[in-house]
């Protein structure tokens, strides 16, 4: 591992070195999904604000290239598409320790403890083996049907070491969930969350 920090590691893996041609077409990728996320609701206006800044500042990048007729900004662009992990792919990248990764990500923003951290990227492996697609949104909640069987597939998960695995990522650190009962999910509690 070049880099000391275990988060930026992965960080860099998955998006590219900043400056990098991946890095590009990845921060735009994140920049154009996150702005599809902003009709949800209880998102602070930090969070709305942020988004809105990145969404203006990427299609302005993309604009400028145009106006220059930049056609060297569109082929590092595809050269850094091409350079990133196919997130579409279903046979790619559904090892537990990318869902760990990918739930510390979602759950950052809300003081994520361990047992959160470890339920969503639970949720993240079912819905990535459910559904094939590598960038679905963990608050994502289909209907009955489709949460039975993301319910379904979380309980057939094979069993893993977590704490090995947040050691790993540097993440061993997270404070412990708090005892009590587990919240209900939007769904009802369809999802299982242990």
């Amino acid at each position: 591992m070049s880099d000391t920090n275990p988060i930026l590691w992965a960080y860099n893996l998955q998006c590219g070195k900043p400056g990098s041609a991946a890095r590009l077409a990845s921060d735009l990728r994140e920049t154009f999904a996150e702005a599809a996320t902003l009709s949800r609701p209880g998102m602070s206006e930090g969070n709305i604000s942020r988004i809105r800044l990145d969404f203006k500042n990427a299609i302005s990048q993309i604009a400028k290239a145009f106006k220059e007729h930049d056609s060297s900004f569109f082929r590092r662009l595809a050269d850094g598409l091409d350079q990133l992990p196919n997130n579409n792919n279903p046979e790619k990248n559904h090892s537990p320790i990318s869902c760990l990764f990918a739930a510390y990500s979602h759950c950052c923003l809300d003081s994520p403890t361990t047992g959160k951290v470890i339920e969503v990227a639970k949720r993240i492996w079912a819905l990535r083996r459910v559904t094939g697609n590598l960038d679905i949104d963990p608050g994502h909640v289909g209907d009955t049907t489709f949460e039975r069987k993301v319910a379904r597939e979380i309980r057939q998960l094979p069993a893993q070491r977590w704490t090995d695995h947040l050691r790993e990522l540097g993440l061993d650190d997270l404070p412990t969930s708090k005892p009590g009962p587990k919240p209900k999910t939007a769904n009802n509690s369809l999802i299982e969350t242990g």
